[in-house]
């Protein structure tokens, strides 16, 4: 299998050196990380940016998600399988039908957080 590449956005936002520096000026309040196999990509992971996060912080943090997401969805690829999100979340279908008005039953949480941290 060919390399798989790291980009730390959510593509197609972003596309240039240093994407977590443009993401804080910017002022979004979602980044990610993207995952790519010769261009195209396999794989994306949502990170909210909290007001009090500073560069230093998003970007190791995110670097720590790309460490826990990439092995991940090598396995899937190695198995011939697509990578969701929903994989993360330990539980493979939901038989919630939404009307549970949140009750904590049934939705599964991930097991990768999508919130940073704000210490440094």
């Amino acid at each position: 299998m060919k390399d798989l590449k790291i980009h730390y956005s959510l593509l197609p936002a972003f596309q240039t050196d240093d994407p977590v520096r443009d993401a804080i000026l910017t002022g979004v309040k979602v980044t990610g990380i993207t995952i790519t196999l010769e261009d195209k990509i396999v794989a994306q992971y949502p990170i909210f940016i909290t007001n009090d996060m500073h560069y230093d912080n998003l970007k190791l943090y995110l670097e720590e998600i790309a460490n826990k997401l990439l092995p991940l969805v090598k396995e899937k690829l190695d198995n011939n399988e697509q990578f969701e999100v929903k994989d993360l979340m330990g539980v493979k279908e939901s038989k919630c039908n939404g009307g549970c008005n949140n009750c904590g039953g049934c939705h599964p949480t991930p097991t990768l957080p999508i919130q940073g941290g704000s210490e440094a």
